[in-house]
């Protein structure tokens, strides 16, 4: 009697685990079968080039005199002071934009104005004194940009946008966290960017070859279809 109720007991063990098990497994999948991706196709602006679309896209923040973060007025700027507007409405749906709002710009830590504009293209007022004062973004547009170095200005949206290239998540980047180089409008070795997604979908860059977790950076925004491309909003910049 006492051995059967031990082979009993060894049954109902085995059967509570088996149970749990198979119970833990389609939980499991369950939560596989409902995953979403964190990116979709945001909108489109098929009848709108880039640049008539970030055209649209300046403004203040509500009750505030300053720029939204979210918005693109420094960008308007920079191009228009670089002439490079032909990049950004012409063609045809093969390029991509990484699209700097106004945050990248002025963003304390990583801002174009702090790292980019007064560390390496040296403003300077108009007696030619450098000016590089941590609150020059704060001047109106037309003064922050006045005597940048148009040429490394030039050079750093060159880094932002990829020429013949098409690249969204699924097309482009079929596997995830595959890292994958592209060519920028800069030429050579220094144009090359590694782009990659990731499992839910997230577009990153990287512009180092060692591929740490922290030398990637994602667009905050996917999935703007243009007449001649598509565009990702980022508020940090690609650039070395």
């Amino acid at each position: 009697m006492m051995k059967y109720l031990n082979i009993l007991r060894r049954k109902i063990i085995f059967s509570i685990i088996t149970v749990g098990t198979l119970t833990s497994c389609e939980l499991e999948i369950q939560e596989s079968y409902n995953f979403q991706p964190e990116t979709v196709d945001i909108a489109t602006f098929e009848n709108q080039t880039a640049w008539e679309w970030i055209q649209t896209q300046q403004g203040l923040t509500e009750g505030s005199a300053k720029f939204s973060n979210n918005k693109f007025n420094y960008l308007v700027k920079a191009i228009e002071v670089t002439g490079t507007q032909e990049i950004y409405e012409t063609g045809t749906a093969n390029k991509t934009f990484f699209l700097l709002n106004n945050s990248a710009f002025t963003d304390s830590n990583n801002g174009i104005f702090k790292n980019v504009i007064l560390n390496n293209f040296k403003i300077i007022d108009d007696n030619g004194t450098p000016d590089n004062k941590d609150d020059d973004f704060s001047k109106p547009v037309d003064e922050v940009f006045k005597n940048v170095d148009v040429e490394e200005l030039r050079d750093l949206l060159s880094y932002q946008v990829l020429n013949n290239n098409y690249v969204d998540q699924l097309e482009a980047l079929p596997v995830a966290l595959k890292v994958s180089p592209f060519q920028t409008l800069r030429p050579g070795d220094k144009g090359i960017i590694h782009l990659r997604r990731t499992f839910r979908y997230r577009i990153e860059g990287s512009i180092d070859t060692n591929f740490t977790r922290n030398s990637f950076v994602r667009p905050n925004s996917h999935n703007y279809a243009f007449k001649n491309g598509i565009g990702h909003l980022m508020n940090i910049r690609f650039y070395k």
